[in-house]
């Protein structure tokens, strides 16, 4: 960004900008999970969305961290934190 545009933000923005937020859209969250080899409607997906879904704002949080390195979701939201569930297949 521009340094002349930075004089439009409040604080708040800039920080918000810089260190993400932790303000959780759970619907976006897994609209933008990206869910590779298996269905949306298998028991597994469905059973992790009911589990998140009911977890507090700090277990949510705690996911993201352990998830993305970091407990809060960046400005553009989850749309561009390419996130995914994928099912590896087991050798044996």
């Amino acid at each position: 960004m521009p340094i002349k545009y930075l004089s439009i933000l409040t604080p708040f923005e800039l920080r918000t900008l810089a260190e993400g937020s932790d303000q959780v859209y759970l619907e976006d969250f897994k609209k933008y999970t990206n869910i590779s080899g298996y269905e949306s409607d298998d028991d597994i997906i469905r059973w992790f969305w009911e589990i998140v879904f009911a977890f507090s704002h700090e277990q949510i949080c705690q996911l993201l961290h352990f998830w993305t390195g970091t407990p809060k979701i960046q400005s553009e939201g989850f749309k561009k934190a390419n996130l995914a569930i994928k099912k590896i297949p087991m050798k044996g």
